[in-house]
């Protein structure tokens, strides 16, 4: 309580501040500087760092003194008193790197918390660890009113800066006052409230560009356009969440302890406020009906089937910043029933769990995991983006994801999402809720579905994950990745690879990263095709994007096969992104798996086993079984984080370090999981 009033008091103070309403201090000389250094100084730092010297005066006006000396100081300033700062002239006259003017903001807010707390807080209530949390709100309270304002420079700098010394201060002084302090201000309301506006000023509207309307439309589609058909399109909005290439790196960082719950609901409202925006609605106007537009919040776009001139007349459009070849229409829905309800079978605890293991979930340790940590993939849903999957399966049957709030088979979308009868999740291509393969040849869902979560009914353990829920998908991911954020899945498996799309991975990129930004641990094996592609083109979308785990192979003896698509990949030619180029790339695979044949996989009769199988389609469920047994053990791991720690943990083979063949190693369950655990621990 007496916190919470000392920061209502904080935030009282920074409107005065920034008013520059209270009684003028002074700035003065100290140490050796002479009158002609002190000119000097002054001037550099009126003409050289404006937004610091605009700072300094708003604290003068605060009746503090600001001395600038050259006295010997461990850091850029320090406060004295109640009404006294010293600002080191070191870091005024000289660029240094590891404080930019932002930066020196901050420590110049930060020290004037100090004297705040000393001038509102009796002697006998004053302590270190709540005068350092009153330094660390009031510079925080600064720079979030200045970011409201349209400079997020100074909140970047802060917040990134508390999350470093916050980590260094628990693992080496874990009792020192400014840790205690960070402990108690990292995750509050006002740090909260913080990151939620650094997200915001991310969704940065891109200036209005002065290129012709030909320059926003993918040469992909012009080629097209000359045939004279109508073309389906993807039309990207000039406002978005990230700002292309960095703006994901900038919001992992910005976010590095955030809670992964708590970022999918702030996320996705964000994506789906920022949709609501105004630009799709403008463009919709001049998109017919007949065009059978969808509007997307993943990506802030429209897909639409555009004449040559509907295309160009777009083009023109501010609101538009590019035109790519199209995701795919939607179908419409029609009613159809489910092959069957399945009776949920209650299962036994994990330590009683029935079947044979076979090899290849010992060697990547997931029996480990289940015997020494009792954890199996409880409460995780992994999306299984596929062709279809026989969910009558006996191995399967139980571990399905079920739509409570939707009843099935009456032919109504009774929980109110957009979809009929979705009980188990939903077919986009078909526009139905039936997702079981047509026919044998088809099964293909079937098989990975058990390597994720087969739970061994059959006589055979198959699943990584034998106690995690599997939510059905199938079509385009872009429908996938909006209903699996909607409905709650943690994690989306993809075994499928998409070649020459040209500048549209950038698109593919953009809304992946906007999806890992909402807690979506995202999947997809590398492909097969080392003999039948050339590098790097043998690694595609969306297993090349940098922030997808994509999963190599391994044999058994742990080679990899002769099938098995290698890296790097490479983003330079890509419009918008421009980063990893040729030839060094960017390193893929980032982990590897087995991609059989030679271990079970489950039969489309439900029945038996079948071993002949193989493909890096089989590797990738591998991993996403990995990464329901680490949410399992920690559940609020942010959605990058899992990429990381899998690639951190993994068991190194071939050459030494993350290389083009092997990626960081042989995915190892059990350390990965003790590593997103300890995660927990310290965050």
């Amino acid at each position: 309580m007496i916190m919470r009033k000392f920061l209502i008091s904080l935030g009282l103070l920074v409107a005065l501040t920034l008013t520059g309403f209270g009684k003028t201090g002074s700035i003065d000389r100290g140490g050796s500087i002479s009158k002609e250094e002190f000119q000097s100084i002054l001037e550099h730092c009126q003409s050289k760092l404006p937004k610091l010297w605009t700072a300094i005066n708003a604290v003068k006006n605060q009746d503090v003194h600001i001395k600038i000396s050259n006295e010997k100081m461990s850091g850029p300033g320090k406060a004295s008193g109640i009404d006294r700062i010293v600002l080191n002239s070191r870091f005024l006259v000289k660029d240094n790197p590891n404080f930019p003017e932002d930066r020196l903001i901050i420590v110049l807010y930060h020290e004037f918390g100090h004297i705040v707390f000393n001038r509102k807080t009796p002697h006998n209530m004053r302590n270190p660890v709540m005068n350092e949390f009153a330094a660390f709100s009031y510079s925080l309270m600064m720079a979030k009113k200045m970011a409201e304002e349209g400079d997020t420079g100074p909140l970047l700098q802060v917040t990134r800066n508390l999350i470093q010394r916050k980590e260094t201060g628990n693992q080496r002084q874990k009792k020192a006052p400014h840790t205690l302090a960070l402990n108690k201000l990292i995750g509050n309301e006002l740090w909260q409230e913080c990151i939620a506006l650094l997200g915001q000023a991310s969704a940065v509207k891109e200036p209005v560009s002065n290129s012709s309307p030909d320059d926003k439309i993918d040469p992909l589609l012009q080629r097209k356009m000359n045939r004279g058909q109508a073309l389906q399109v993807t039309i990207l909005c000039r406002t978005q969440l990230l700002k292309m290439p960095n703006g994901f790196a900038e919001f992992c960082q910005a976010n590095a302890t955030a809670n992964r719950r708590e970022l999918r609901s702030r996320v996705i409202k964000e994506l789906k406020t920022i949709s609501e925006n105004g630009e799709q609605q403008a463009i919709m106007k001049l998109i017919p009906s007949r065009g059978n537009p969808v509007q997307h919040w993943i990506v802030n776009a429209i897909s639409a089937r555009l004449t040559q001139k509907q295309l160009t007349r777009i083009a023109e459009m501010e609101e538009v910043k590019y035109i790519y070849a199209g995701f795919p229409p939607l179908p419409p829905q029609k009613e159809k029933r489910l092959s069957q309800i399945i009776q949920y079978t209650q299962k036994s605890p994990n330590s009683k769990m029935r079947g044979t293991i076979p090899w290849n979930l010992k060697a990547i340790g997931a029996d480990q995991v289940w015997k020494r940590k009792n954890i199996a993939g409880e409460n995780v849903v992994v999306a299984m983006v596929e062709g279809g999957v026989d969910y009558t399966h006996q191995d399967l049957r139980n571990n399905l994801w079920i739509n409570r709030d939707e009843k099935p088979d009456n032919g109504l979308d009774d929980d109110g999402n957009g979809w009929i009868d979705d009980y188990y999740g939903f077919n986009f291509r078909t526009g139905t809720c039936e997702v079981i393969p047509k026919n044998e040849r088809h099964h293909h869902g079937t098989m990975t579905s058990g390597i994720v979560v087969g739970d061994g009914s059959g006589g055979i353990i198959t699943g990584v994950a034998p106690r995690a829920k599997v939510m059905l998908l199938s079509g385009h991911a872009v429908y996938a990745y909006q209903y699996a954020l909607d409905n709650g899945a943690d994690i989306l498996s993809m075994s499928f690879s998409v070649p020459k799309l040209g500048n549209g991975r950038g698109l593919w990129r953009l809304m992946s990263e906007h999806a890992v930004c909402a807690g979506l641990v995202l999947v997809s094996g590398c492909g097969n095709f080392q003999q039948s592609a050339q590098i790097p083109e043998q690694i595609r979308v969306p297993e090349g994007i940098p922030c997808i785990i994509g999963a190599g192979g391994l044999d058994k003896s742990l080679e990899v096969p002769q099938f098995c698509s290698l890296g790097p990949v490479e983003w330079g030619s890509v419009k918008f992104y421009s980063d990893y180029p040729l030839p060094e790339g960017l390193t893929k695979p980032d982990v590897c798996a087995f991609p059989g044949p030679g271990y079970p996989q489950l039969a489309p009769d439900n029945g038996d086993y079948i071993q002949n199988k193989r493909g890096n389609s089989f590797s990738s469920p591998h991993i996403a079984g990995v990464a329901a047994l680490m949410l399992s053990a920690s559940p609020e791991l942010p959605a990058w984080h899992v990429k990381e720690i899998m690639e951190a943990t993994a068991t190194d083979v071939g050459e030494a370090g993350k290389d083009n063949h092997t990626g960081a190693g042989l995915v190892n369950a059990f350390d990965a999981v003790a590593a997103a655990q300890n995660f927990l621990i310290q965050n």
